[in-house]
This record gives C-alpha cells, sequence and structure tokens, in this order.
C-alpha cells in the first residue's frame, strides 16, 4: 500500500469492494426510508385539495353567531332579510341579544308591531357598502340605509370586522334609534 503524505497508511480498494473495504470496513447497506414523515412529492393530502368551507352571507353569519335571535327575527318580519342575503356588499351594526333585552319590553314590542318604525330601525343599523371599524372611525360618520347618519363615536362596539360573502358585520352592545 501507498503511503499518505501525512505519515497514514492509505490502503487501496479492489474493485468491486467498495470505498473503506481497503481500511478494513465494510460499506454500510442502508434501507431506502424517508427521512422525514413528509407526504411524496405532488401528495400534500386533503388540507390542499379540499376547498375551503364557502363564506356565509350577513343574514347566514348572524343565524350561525347564535346571539342575534331578536334581530334576525325583527329582520325576518320587515323583509329585510332578503336584502341582507343578497349581493351587497352592506355594513350591518347588528345589535345583540343582550342589546335588546336592554330596551323596554313595550319597545320592542312596538317596534315588531309597527312595520315602519321598524323599517326605519332596521335600516338605520345598514350602511351601503362594506366598511372596517377603521374606515368608520376615520370617517367619524357614516349615512346609513334609511338616509340618516350615525355617529361612529357613540356606538358601543362589541365586536367589529366580522366579514361575511356580501358585507362586514361590527356587533353592537345597543340598539341604535333613529332621532324622530
Amino acid at each position: 500500500p501507498a503511503r499518505h503524505p501525512m505519515g497514514m497508511n492509505r490502503g487501496y480498494a479492489k474493485p468491486g469492494q467498495g470505498y473503506g473495504a481497503a481500511y478494513g470496513k465494510q460499506k454500510p447497506q442502508y434501507e431506502a426510508k424517508p427521512a422525514h414523515d413528509m407526504p411524496p412529492i405532488g401528495d400534500y393530502g386533503s388540507a390542499r385539495s379540499t376547498p375551503a368551507p364557502a363564506q356565509k352571507d350577513l343574514v347566514g353569519t348572524a343565524l350561525a353567531a347564535g346571539n342575534f335571535a331578536t334581530l334576525l327575527s325583527a329582520v325576518k318580519a320587515d323583509g329585510l332579510d332578503d336584502t341582507l342575503s343578497g349581493k351587497g356588499p352592506f355594513t350591518v351594526l347588528a345589535p345583540n341579544d343582550a342589546a335588546f333585552a336592554k330596551l323596554p319590553k313595550e319597545t320592542v314590542e312596538g317596534l315588531l308591531g309597527d312595520p315602519e318604525a321598524l323599517k326605519d330601525v332596521l335600516t338605520f343599523h345598514v350602511i351601503a357598502g362594506e366598511l372596517s371599524a377603521a374606515d368608520l372611525l376615520e370617517q367619524g360618520e357614516a349615512a346609513t340605509v334609511n338616509g340618516a347618519k350615525v355617529t361612529v363615536a357613540q356606538l358601543d362596539v362589541a365586536k367589529a370586522d366580522i366579514k361575511t360573502s356580501n358585507g362586514v358585520i361590527h356587533v353592537l352592545n345597543a340598539v341604535l334609534l333613529p332621532a324622530e
């Protein structure tokens, strides 16, 4: 065997012995195992092949939330549910059930018994177009569908910017009553 320049003996393998045979070592026999638990290339599993669930519209989102029963019954009684399920976009200032519970019972019953008054109150909670909380704050006030303006600083917002397929919902802790 030839001598290594640094003083080590250098062995030479015979043809077919492979690396290390000259040093008295056997070449390790490796099994083809993946080094990780990743799926094979091109197979990304069901997470990527299944489309995301479709986003619900304003009415569907409010219904799924479970805390807008009074608002939804009023919207249905007025026939506004078809509009709010339509193309939009709309911004809805949605009083939750706790907000309606703060109103005197006679007020709620009176609204449900007076279609014009109910329409005025409900459309006072709807703004044409999709406005985020940041947009509303920047504007300071917004024109509602019933023609009156709502002052943003006076809103008691419980949760903002709930995105829907046809707009956005801002949850309120109080029912807005338009000036008469």
